[in-house]
């Protein structure tokens, strides 16, 4: 019976996140020969990360087919829609994740942003509010409650929150889905 085994959740998540990294890699190295003027390498580069976030997709894909609750690969499938300007499908990802796990705190924080670039304020302050609870100094949600606090014109709030942003140390200012 030598079939190759299923590669468990962890594993396919690890591999989207890592197709992930590439994928941003690739974009910024395009973005950067496009400034050089150098067009030829910079489609190179944006077609690399095309190919990436493809493979990223099929991963989280494959772990959702496996378990339709794994709140992580919802996330990150959420981040690539949301990446590529599809906003529908990125905020049910993002409902998905929150709902099969309310303490998903990068699932929080996304969710979060998605309804900043909506302007619904008052539920991004709500995700980074619920975030903040999970993860005091998470630097993703204590940058968007402080982007929430200036568009609602509380901009003393929104200080304090800077405040604790600049004194967070717990890595997730590079996050990735």
């Amino acid at each position: 019976a030598g079939g190759t085994a299923t590669p468990d959740p962890a594993t396919l998540n690890l591999l989207g996140e890592v197709f992930w990294r590439r994928t941003k890699t690739n974009a910024a190295l395009a973005q950067f020969y496009r400034m050089k003027g150098k067009q030829e390498r910079a489609a190179e580069y944006q077609q690399g990360a095309t190919l990436w976030e493809r493979k990223a997709m099929d991963m989280y894909q494959r772990v959702a087919q496996i378990n339709p609750s794994d709140s992580r690969a919802l996330a990150a499938m959420a981040q690539i829609f949301l990446g590529r300007s599809d906003f529908p499908a990125a905020e049910a990802m993002y409902r998905q994740a929150v709902t099969a796990d309310p303490t998903n705190v990068p699932a929080l924080t996304g969710y979060g942003w998605l309804h900043m670039q909506k302007k619904c304020f008052a539920r991004a302050q709500q995700c980074f509010s619920d975030a903040l609870m999970f993860s005091p100094e998470n630097s993703q949600a204590l940058c968007g409650i402080a982007a929430v606090l200036i568009h609602m014109y509380r901009r003393p709030d929104a200080a304090e929150h800077h405040l604790k942003l600049a004194a967070a140390s717990d890595g997730t200012n590079d996050w990735v889905p």
